[in-house]
């Protein structure tokens, strides 16, 4: 008997009124959040595109087509190993390319 007389004293109570203008404004913040959060990522990445790598097979297609002369090929398949040599070329970390010192 004592069970049944507590469930019935603790009847669910009314939500305050104020509550649900706090919860939709807890909810557009997040909503707001996740649609910045989407286009930054898309800026980001668009960005990331805009300077697409020229490969040595883009300067054989312009050779092929006739859009650039076999010197002018040569020219810039050369330019493109002198600046990959470079870039991987040692530092002076020892001589490894990775950072490591090679074994003993």
């Amino acid at each position: 008997m004592m069970l049944a007389s507590s469930v019935q004293q603790s009847a669910p109570q009314a939500v305050p009124e104020d509550v649900f203008p706090i919860l939709l404004s807890v909810l557009a913040a997040v909503i707001l959040g996740g649609v910045i959060i989407y286009f930054v990522r898309n800026w980001a990445r668009r960005s990331d595109d805009s300077m697409p790598g020229f490969t040595l097979g883009d300067l054989r297609e312009l050779r092929d087509s006739g859009e650039i002369t076999e010197e002018e090929f040569k020219a810039a398949r050369n330019a493109m190993i002198s600046q990959v040599r470079k870039q991987s070329s040692p530092t002076d970390d020892g001589g490894s390319l990775d950072g490591r010192r090679p074994p003993r």
